[in-house]
This record gives C-alpha cells, sequence and structure tokens, in this order.
C-alpha cells in the first residue's frame, strides 16, 4: 500500500496490521459465540449464507445458528460482527441498514420452522463488537436505531468479544453489553461473561483462516507462503528448502484456490474468491517474489526462513518500491535474510 501524506512507513505497517486484526477478530469471535451455544444446545452453523429479505434483497450475515433437536429445537441467531465503531455517519447508515435487513429475513434458513409459530419465523440478532467498544455500541447504537426510526422487532443484544483484561492474553471474552436472547441459558451466560482460554478455540481456529470477504492482501498472501506452498514441494527441493536455498515451483491459480479453500468454513468452502489468491501472486511479483508466467499461472521463489511470515510479508509488501532488488535476475538465491530475521512489528 502507499504512504498517505504524512503517515511514515511504521503507519503504514500498523494499519495493515491492524486490518488483518480485525480479519483475525471476525474469525475468532464467530468461533467463541459458537462455542458457547454448541455447549448448551445441538446447533448447526454456517458462515457467510446467503438469505433473503421480504423484498427480495439478498444478504450475507456473518453467522447464523439453528438450533436442531431438543426443546428449543427450531430456535434461530443470526450474529453479525464488528470490527470497529462506525464513527463516521456513511458507516453508521451502513450499520443501520444492514440490522434493518438482518431484522427481515424471511428465506435462506437450512432447517425447517419448527416453532409452528404464527407470522414470519423467529429468530434473535446478535450484534458482536470488540470489548473495548462494546460500552459505546450498547450506548449509542440503540438511539441512533430510534432516530432513524428503526424498531428491531427481534430480541437483539450486543455482545463484546476480546481478551480478558483479568488474565492477561491467555482467555478470550464474550459478554453482553446490551439486550438479551430468547434463551435464558445462554442469555444469563453471557450476561456474566463467558471466557475461554485461547487454546481451547485452537482446534477451530487451526483450520479456519478466511470467510466470506475480502482478506487484506499480505494475510492471503502469509497462508499461502506458510502454509500452501511449502506443501507443494518434494523430494530434492524438499531437502534445498531445508538448507536454505531457494526453490522454484510453478502454480496455478485455480488449483491454489481449491487447495486455500480447506481453510474455509466448512458451511461455505466455496467462499475463497479466485481473485483473492490472484492478487496475493501479483502482489508476489511485485515483492520480486514470483513471476507471471501466463495468464492464471505463476512461479514462486520460495525460502523458508526464521521469521513470523505474516510480519515479514506486511513489511516487504509496505517497502516494495525500495527493495525492488529482492531476488534480481528473476529466482536466483539472492539473499532475505534483513526479512526473514526481521521479527519486528
Amino acid at each position: 500500500m502507499k504512504n498517505t501524506k504524512g503517515s511514515t512507513p511504521e503507519d503504514s505497517v500498523a494499519q495493515v496490521r491492524a486490518e488483518i486484526d480485525a480479519y483475525m477478530f471476525t474469525i475468532q469471535s464467530m468461533l467463541a459465540l459458537e462455542k458457547i451455544f454448541a455447549e448448551a444446545l445441538q446447533i448447526y452453523v454456517r458462515h457467510g449464507p446467503k438469505m433473503h429479505t421480504s423484498t427480495g434483497n439478498e444478504v450475507t450475515p456473518d453467522m447464523t445458528i439453528e438450533v436442531t433437536g431438543g426443546r428449543l429445537a427450531g430456535y434461530r441467531a443470526i450474529n453479525e460482527v464488528k470490527s470497529r465503531y462506525p464513527v463516521h455517519e456513511p458507516a453508521l447508515r451502513k450499520l443501520v441498514r444492514q440490522l434493518q435487513q438482518y431484522d427481515d429475513i424471511c428465506a435462506g434458513w437450512s432447517l425447517p420452522d419448527a416453532t409452528h409459530r404464527p407470522g414470519p419465523q423467529a429468530y434473535d440478532l446478535v450484534l458482536t463488537v470488540p470489548a473495548d467498544q462494546a460500552a459505546d455500541y450498547a450506548s449509542n447504537l440503540p438511539g441512533h436505531l430510534r432516530a432513524r426510526g428503526v424498531a428491531i422487532a427481534r430480541e437483539f443484544c450486543i455482545v463484546g468479544f476480546g481478551l480478558d483484561p483479568s488474565d492477561g492474553d491467555e482467555r478470550l471474552r464474550t459478554k453482553k453489553a446490551y439486550g438479551r436472547l430468547s434463551i435464558p441459558d445462554v442469555d444469563r451466560r453471557l450476561a456474566k461473561g463467558d471466557a475461554v482460554y485461547m487454546y481451547e478455540l485452537l482446534d477451530e481456529l487451526a483450520p479456519i483462516k478466511f470467510y466470506d470477504s475480502n482478506p487484506p492482501i499480505p494475510y492471503t498472501m502469509s497462508i499461502l507462503w506458510s502454509r500452501v506452498f511449502l506443501g507443494m514441494i518434494h523430494g530434492k527441493k524438499r531437502k534445498d528448502v531445508r538448507r536454505g536455498r531457494t526453490v522454484k515451483i510453478t502454480v496455478k491459480v485455480e488449483r491454489l484456490r481449491r487447495l486455500v479453500s480447506k481453510f474455509a468454513p466448512p458451511s461455505n468452502p466455496q467462499c475463497i474468491k479466485t481473485s483473492w489468491v490472484t492478487a496475493a501472486l501479483e502482489k508476489f511479483v511485485a515483492v520480486k517474489l514470483a513471476k507471471r508466467v501466463e495468464e492464471g499461472e505463476y512461479e514462486i521463489w520460495y525460502r523458508q526462513g526464521e521469521s513470523l511470515t505474516l510480519d515479514w510479508l506486511v513489511r516487504l509488501v509496505n517497502n516494495a518500491k525500495d527493495e525492488t532488488n529482492l531476488y534480481k535476475g528473476g529466482g536466483t538465491d539472492a539473499s532475505l535474510d534483513p526479512y526473514l530475521h526481521d521479527r519486528g512489528g
């Protein structure tokens, strides 16, 4: 990304890292809320499902929860995640509009309505926000809705999610800041605040790296570099990588998209777009870690390092304009040590 006037390279790195943190926040918060429901109920969860309002508009909430059995079979909830408070009017209008649409879902659920209630199908609406902004949302958002004549017909609650300050960096807490859910047990649990140790989420977090929103390009690059490319290297080339040498691998965009799709939510494996993969590969070309062979095909110049891959790539992308000497001569063993051993960020 280009530096804006008056900003420093470190400002640009911090901005990209903030965007990546926001993307990861959405994934973590959805999985934490899913875990809370799953411990109390038999549920079926979808991430980024396509649904429709009564006027036919297609919407894609971040997550839906449907209870599949027991006395609460047929219960439903929609979860939308916001990683920052909408301080500007356009962003606030967009949020209000989203909530208005999510309050009007009439089609797109996976399971039949088992409640047999008259009228529109019943469901709750949950807005997840950063824990340190939950109070602002709780204090201001209901007033903004009223001022715009928007009355949420569903049970609506705002929950904060983030690191539990009472326990260092070990636990992530989901706590209700406003409203209520129609399931008393879960509502009480959220009112009290439900904390989960990070290691308890690792099994869920490990396979899910994407959801149905375009991630920052360096984030996609890091998944490709650390999780996908290495798995495509075998035999002598694998030995060369272990010895710190650079190896060439040829990749096709569509094959990479299929490989990366294993890091999508199981309920939405097609959410990863070809354009995300192409954008990441083009950025590898820009930072002299790859070249375009032909349409849809690239040659990657892969080398392992000891650095934190994500921080290294963020800095490499940010500094690309000044570091065009990397891999001069096209994929030779030019030194990446200043980046591979950079633990900053």
